[in-house]
């Protein structure tokens, strides 16, 4: 005998609050892992006797997480994912009052099993990938409308970390749930940049060589005749209506008005387009088109890696204190020192008076986001020259401790 409409009410209300007890006491030391596997195999059973064979396929297809059901650990980018579990749980919650409502609203002798067939879950589960498509001319060009050096955007640029930032916001518009995993850079055989600050061949060659090492970063070169784009447009908008045949979410990364048409005609077919903009002054019509926009110009940082340098102070050159100050993080505590041996670094595990051993002298301390170093510090070559000089004549001068004052101001006294 079927269950009746309160009984399958009170099996789905059982599920979802083994799910929520779940997801109140998980931890990275408490995975109840088989308390999760109880509640998901216990669910697809219990759609098994409530809707016909396509719902629990469905279920396990958009919401089924392999690694955890057969007891493997599973890794993303190198660590445990904590959140990607979170988010698993989540989206089985939601399936199952997605459930509950169709009981609630379709329950009788016929409408149930009609229901389950013409009705569609209205949720899109964390395990659906959105790939990223980047427009890589109006990418770059968008990076140096920030006055960032060209060189430097060449020896740092990454997009692994436009792919963390990306999907960090997304988990924050809380009607989205997809994840980013797959980053196409399109372009064309042409250098970089606009006429008056275009790329090297080597500067894009070294560029191209970099992120095409990136595990998920794929380039994709357009060879086009003349000096129009148009070919690369023309190819974004094929791969844009390509990928999504079979996927409902897809994030474009430029703000060229050429993509309001497909943007326009993926809208019309309940294709979810989230446009990613770097740039203060963004077209209207685009953002009119997608069905979210997100601004990453104030995390510009996340494009760039840091590999925080030494050298040694008899050997420093300009452009070794350019390259030092470019090769630190502006979202972290900074420090410029100098150690006893002649070593010059900038440290950010360290800064203002802590661990101070072998250290000769150290300067002010530099507080996150004030951009006092990363590539758009480095990009000020005043700025450079002036760092620079302080460090080289505090040497010069034997000074000693913490400076926060022109060292010649003390310094070139006492040599006197």
């Amino acid at each position: 005998m079927k269950p009746s409409k309160n009984r399958k009410l009170e099996l789905i209300d059982k599920k979802i609050s083994q799910f929520q007890k779940i997801l109140a006491e998980v931890t990275y030391d408490k995975l109840h892992y088989e308390a999760y596997k109880s509640a998901y195999l216990g669910t697809e059973l219990l759609l098994t006797e409530l809707f016909p064979k396509e719902e629990p396929n469905n279920f396990h297809n958009h919401v089924g997480f392999t690694a955890f059901i057969e007891g493997k650990i599973f890794f993303y980018e190198g660590g445990w994912e904590l959140q990607e579990y979170k988010d698993n749980i989540n989206s089985c919650i939601a399936y199952l009052e997605a459930y509950r409502n169709r009981i609630q609203n379709f329950w009788g002798t016929d409408e149930l099993e009609t229901a389950a067939k013409s009705t569609v879950v209205p949720l899109i589960s964390m395990n659906d990938k959105a790939p990223i498509i980047i427009d890589g001319a109006n990418f770059i060009n968008r990076i140096l409308d920030m006055e960032i050096d060209k060189g430097l955007i060449s020896k740092q640029l990454i997009l692994r970390g436009l792919r963390e930032i990306l999907n960090e916001k997304l988990r924050d518009l809380k009607t989205i749930k997809v994840k980013c995993e797959k980053i196409e850079f399109v372009c064309s055989k042409k250098s970089f940049g606009p006429s008056s600050n275009k790329f090297t061949r080597n500067e894009r060659n070294i560029l191209l060589s970099r992120i095409m090492e990136e595990i998920g970063v794929y380039v994709k070169e357009v060879d086009i005749p003349g000096k129009s784009e148009k070919g690369v447009d023309i190819m974004i908008s094929t791969r844009i209506e390509t990928y999504l045949e079979n996927s409902n979410f897809l994030v474009l990364v430029s703000a060229d008005r050429d993509y309001i048409p497909v943007l326009n005609k993926m809208r019309e077919k309940q294709k979810k387009i989230i446009v990613v903009s770097l740039q203060s002054n963004y077209p209207r019509e685009i953002a009119n088109e997608a069905y979210a926009r997100i601004d990453i110009k104030d995390n510009y940082e996340c494009l760039f890696e840091y590999s925080y340098p030494r050298f040694f102070i008899h050997d420093f050159t300009i452009e070794n204190c350019r390259e030092m100050i470019s090769d630190a993080d502006d979202r972290k505590t900074n420090q410029i020192r100098v150690d006893d041996h002649g070593s010059v670094y900038i440290s950010h595990e360290n800064v203002g008076s802590a661990n101070l051993v072998g250290v000769k002298y150290r300067f002010e301390t530099f507080a996150p986001f004030h951009g006092y170093v990363g590539p758009k510090a480095a990009s000020d070559q005043r700025f450079v020259n002036r760092q620079f000089k302080q460090i080289k004549s505090a040497w010069e001068l034997n000074a000693i401790g913490y400076i926060d004052y022109p060292v010649e101001s003390v310094w070139g006294k006492k040599k006197k």
